[in-house]
Order: structure tokens, then sequence, then C-alpha cells
């Protein structure tokens, strides 16, 4: 459409991408509309010192700008580029494929990483309230990690359990 890119996948499932600003707006099934937007680049530093052992956390990439877009269907996925800038002209590129079920994948670059302690850097998206576990595959930093830990290169753990903790009792959920 004239605005948007919607890409159709299975289920009656539609992710729509804003031709002004290169990202996701929403996604779309039967049922109704819910937010998802993004890739954003998360590259957080270790900031200006507020007290002994504590320090702000400074978000370096803020206000995006789109410098480029091209969306093309390639066999049964999508392939989507995004091109842009963040403030103080940080460029960032997006590679990001969408297949037939609506999963996707994300490949990013950014150019002049700061001096400063780096505290999180990553891709990420924002989505409504909505889901009840997290599930990964990724590429990690080292070959081995122990069962269920969270750096692992694949796992999935719930975002929510019955299991409160109780104040000065063992607790009884993963540790996750």
């Amino acid at each position: 459409d004239a605005n948007e890119y919607i890409i159709s996948c299975e289920d009656n499932l539609k992710l729509r991408i804003d031709k002004s600003t290169g990202l996701f707006s929403s996604s779309e099934k039967t049922s109704g509309k819910t937010l998802f937007s993004g890739p954003f680049i998360n590259l957080r530093t270790l900031g200006k010192e507020v007290i002994y052992s504590s320090h702000r956390v400074t978000d370096l990439c803020t206000d995006w700008k789109l410098v480029s877009l091209s969306v093309e269907k390639r066999g049964n996925t999508v392939e989507v580029s995004v091109k842009g800038s963040y403030i103080g002209n940080k460029n960032a590129e997006f590679k990001i494929l969408i297949f037939p079920d609506g999963s996707i994948t994300s490949d990013y670059s950014i150019d002049e990483l700061p001096e400063e302690k780096i505290r999180e850097i990553g891709v990420r998206y924002i989505l409504e309230n909505e889901f009840d576990s997290l599930g990964w595959k990724r590429k990690t930093y080292w070959s081995l990690y122990p069962t269920g830990h969270l750096s692992a290169s694949e796992g999935k753990i719930p975002l929510y359990t019955s299991n409160n903790k109780i104040y000065r009792e063992t607790p009884e959920k993963e540790w996750q």
C-alpha cells in the first residue's frame, strides 16, 4: 500500500512495515492488531557515576532516521534491508528475513562503537504484553553453557510463573 508494506504469512498473520521509518509498525491476525515495532539497536553504556558503585546507563541509539528501505520476496521468504542512523550519526543496518510462519531473523551492524564500557548491545523489538515465554536460537560467544543458562545458543523460558518468591524462603522456581 502507499504508506506501508504488508507481508502476509500463514494463519492470516500480517506484518506491517512503515515505509517512512523502515520499522515494523504492527502485527495483525483475525483477532486484531497488536503493537510490534522495531528493529532498534540496543546500545547502552555504563554512564556517569551517580554514587559509589552506581552509574547512569547511557542509551546511545535514539532518534532513528531512515536512509533506505528495500523489501524483496525471495522464494518463500521476504528479505527486508533497512539502513538508517541514530542521533550522533551512528549508522546502523538491519537484514531481516521473514518466514512463512511469521518467524523472523535479524542481523544487524552499527558503525563506531563507543570507547566507554558497553553494558548492553543487540537488537530489540517492542511487543505488546501478550506473550508467556521467550525462546531463542543464536550464535554464542562460548561453545558451552550450563543447561538452562540464558546465554546458551538456544532455549526457552516462561516469562511468568505461579511460584512467587517468598521472603526468607528457598525459591521453588528455576533461577532463570
